[in-house]
C-alpha cells in the first residue's frame, strides 16, 4: 500500500519540474506603444496587447499575451495575463493565466531577472488545471521559483495543498512545506507537517515531520 501511495504522490509533486523555465534573454512584441509622464516620475512606455517572449541559449522558454503593459525601464509592469505558455524541448507543455505580472530585469553582471506573477495564477496542461496560487516568483539570481502563499493542485483525481513551495532550478529539488494536505483519488488522506522534498534527478523523495495516514474503504 505504502508503494502505491509513494507512486501516486511522486505524480503529484512531479507536476512542479517544468516551472524552472523562465530565464533568458528577452523581447516583446507589441501595438500602439505609448510614452508618458506623471509629473516629474520617470519616463513610462506603455503598450496595449504585448506579447512577450523569452529566450534562453537561442531556444524559446515561454511567452506571455496580456492586455497591455508599462515599462518603467528596469521594470515591466504586465497586466491581465490572458495566456502563458511555457516550452520543453521546443513543444507547448503547460500554460498559464494570471491578473498581473511584474518583470524586474537584472541591473548588472550575476543577476538574474525576477518575474513575479499575482492574483489568480492558474496553470494548465493540456487544457486541465493542474494547481493554482496567488502569488508565484521566479528569483532569476538564485535560480528558485517560489510560492510564499498556498499552492493547491489536481491531478488525475489526486489532490493536494500546500502552505508554500519552492523550486531550485539546480539541484531539481521541490519542496512542500509547513502544512502539506493530500488527498488520494482511492480517498487515503495524508497530512504532513513540516517538508515533503522531491528530487528530479533521480526521482526520489522523502518526508520531514509528522506524518498521518487515514486510509478510506
Amino acid at each position: 500500500m505504502l508503494k502505491k501511495v509513494s507512486r501516486r504522490l511522486i505524480a503529484v509533486v512531479v507536476l512542479l519540474s517544468v516551472t524552472a523555465a523562465g530565464r533568458g534573454i528577452y523581447r516583446f512584441l507589441q501595438e500602439e506603444p505609448q510614452a508618458t509622464t506623471q509629473g516629474s516620475a520617470a519616463l513610462v512606455t506603455e503598450f496595449a496587447r504585448p506579447k512577450l517572449v523569452g529566450w534562453l541559449k537561442g531556444e524559446r522558454q515561454w511567452t506571455v499575451s496580456a492586455q497591455s503593459m508599462n515599462d518603467t525601464g528596469d521594470t515591466v509592469t504586465i497586466n491581465q495575463i490572458e495566456e502563458g505558455i511555457i516550452y520543453r524541448e521546443g513543444q507547448v507543455y503547460f500554460t498559464f493565466q494570471a491578473v498581473q505580472g511584474v518583470w524586474r530585469k537584472a541591473q548588472g553582471p550575476g543577476q538574474g531577472d525576477d518575474l513575479h506573477l499575482s492574483g489568480g495564477v492558474q496553470v494548465y496542461k493540456d487544457h486541465v488545471r493542474i494547481f493554482e496560487t496567488d502569488d508565484l516568483r521566479w528569483l532569476g539570481a538564485e535560480q528558485m521559483l517560489h510560492a510564499p502563499g498556498a499552492v493547491r493542485f489536481e491531478y488525475e483525481e489526486n489532490k493536494a495543498v500546500a502552505s508554500s513551495m519552492s523550486f531550485n532550478a539546480v539541484t531539481e529539488e521541490v519542496t512542500l512545506s509547513d502544512r502539506i494536505e493530500i488527498t488520494l483519488a482511492d480517498g487515503t488522506e495524508i497530512s504532513i507537517h513540516g517538508r515533503l522534498i522531491y528530487n528530479l534527478k533521480d526521482k526520489t523523495f522523502h518526508i520531514e515531520g509528522v506524518q498521518e495516514f487515514i486510509f478510506n474503504g
